[in-house]
């Protein structure tokens, strides 16, 4: 089953940094694949990955989709879907 966290965002220079945590699991016990989507045009594979967003204009708000679906090696998969909103005080 796909599931993630989503952690504090930290802004550097240009970047909105989020770490993303995956609770995934597999019935089985079996070692996942994972594919991201981050919203904003990028991907990655990683377990837990930290993405660099383009942080927004000072005092703006932006929300991206983030979609993780994982697989394991007899091909079942799972798809979840969290909304992050990224924020520049």
């Amino acid at each position: 089953m796909a599931n993630f966290t989503i952690g504090t965002q930290t802004i550097k220079g240009t970047q909105a940094l989020i770490p993303l945590t995956s609770t995934s699991s597999d019935k089985n016990l079996d070692v996942l694949i994972y594919h991201w989507n981050f919203g904003d045009q990028s991907k990655g594979t990683e377990a837990n990955p930290t993405h660099a967003y383009l942080a927004p204009e000072k005092g703006t708000r932006k929300n991206y989709t983030i979609k993780l679906t994982v697989k394991d090696p007899s091909g079942e998969s799972s798809t979840t879907n969290k909304t992050v909103t990224l924020h520049n005080p």
